[in-house]
């Protein structure tokens, strides 16, 4: 089904006569299970890796998914959108969408009247910094991993263990400063294992 898959590309992009002034873009988060075949010149040649938004970025994606809250007025004025971006690293611009939804949905929870499950306008608050920290406690990054438990890894360090650590870690420094490196491999995985029973392989 793959290759099948990848033949039919292929030959769309290739096509049996040449076409000009046809450019084709593709876009994938998994650029280390894509063919070769589709990376070769003349196909998908041109990569362009586009990261996580920088603070800056976070910030921009928070107005504009606040924007409609901002103009019914429904933001209380101790939002502060510059510190959310701060605290939101790791976070793509889906990450903060459900963010905000969330925030929203927790607002309108507590103006449903629980009994009758119908809207109480009354009740209805507005967007405060507590519904975005709520919300923020609640969502796991896509990527990475969130704030708060990146601040517990750096805290320890990584931890000596003892046997074979030294071993183990060079090996990772090594392979972390190859990949600096290289001009060609922006991606590397590395696989731990315990040692094969008669086998001096550590990992």
């Amino acid at each position: 089904m793959h290759d099948n898959a990848v033949n039919q590309l292929l030959t769309k992009i290739d096509g049996v006569d040449a076409l000009n002034n046809i450019i084709v873009i593709g876009m994938t988060n998994r650029r280390d299970l894509l063919d070769e075949a589709l990376l070769r010149p003349g196909r998908l040649e041109l990569h362009i890796e586009i990261g996580l938004p920088t603070e800056k970025g976070r910030e921009q994606i928070f107005n504009v998914y606040l924007k409609k809250i901002k103009e019914n007025k429904l933001l209380n004025d101790d939002v502060d959108i510059n510190h959310l971006s701060k605290i939101t690293k790791n976070f793509t611009g889906a990450d903060i969408e459900a963010m905000v939804k969330l925030s929203v949905a927790n607002v309108l929870f507590k103006g449903v009247n629980n009994i009758s499950k119908n809207i109480v306008n009354n009740n209805i608050q507005k967007l405060s910094m507590k519904n975005f920290m709520d919300a923020f406690n609640e969502i796991q990054p896509m990527f990475g991993i969130h704030h708060i438990e990146l601040k517990n890894y750096i805290k320890y360090g990584i931890i000596n263990y003892g046997t074979n650590f030294e071993i183990m870690k060079n090996h990772i420094m090594e392979s972390v400063n190859h990949l600096k490196k290289s001009k060609s491999i922006n991606l590397l995985s590395i696989l731990f294992f315990p040692p094969i029973k008669g086998s001096k392989i550590l990992f």
